[in-house]
């Protein structure tokens, strides 16, 4: 997976921290002129203040934009390997089903079943097609009404 806290979220944190410290080291100079009374230089160490909080808000900023890449980055890359798995896995599934089909057909081949349906037509049927011989129509005898298969029911004479 890839590393969300990179150079750039890193120099972020760090710079954040940085001019946080640089504006409590300024509060505490302004802390002391106000107890001196010297106005001007706690407005110095007001501006000062006032720069090193700007400064952190702008390492922030620029922690959590490098941060935001870094996620995005880390989504392409989950999403990359997922689909890799999944493919890999679809292979496998294939591959076996592939190996599955060719165990049968060898085990059909080894016993000399032969998995294909055939029909034998006879002679005078060849002869009938090609139409070298004439065919009558032959009525069958049955009377008795077609039987219609249902779960219940084998055949009309009750089986």
């Amino acid at each position: 997976m890839a590393d969300l806290l990179s150079g750039g979220v890193m120099r972020g944190i760090i710079g954040a921290s940085s001019a946080m410290k640089s504006a409590d080291a300024a509060m505490s100079v302004y802390t002391y002129a106000k107890t001196q009374k010297d106005d001007d230089m706690m407005q110095r160490a007001l501006g000062q203040m006032t720069d090193r909080m700007n400064d952190a808000a702008a390492s922030t900023e620029e922690s959590k934009t490098a941060l935001a890449e870094n996620v995005k980055s880390a989504r392409k890359q989950i999403k990359a390997e997922q689909e890799a798995r999944i493919e890999k896995a679809r292979s496998a599934k294939a591959a076996e089903e592939r190996d599955r089909t060719q165990a049968n057909l060898d085990k059909v081949n080894s016993e000399g079943i032969n998995p294909i349906d055939t029909v034998e037509i006879s002679p005078e049927a060849i002869a009938i097609l090609l139409g070298e011989q004439s065919c009558t129509p032959i009525q069958s005898k049955d009377t008795t009404a077609p039987v219609q298969h249902t779960e219940k029911s084998v055949s009309a004479n009750g089986g």
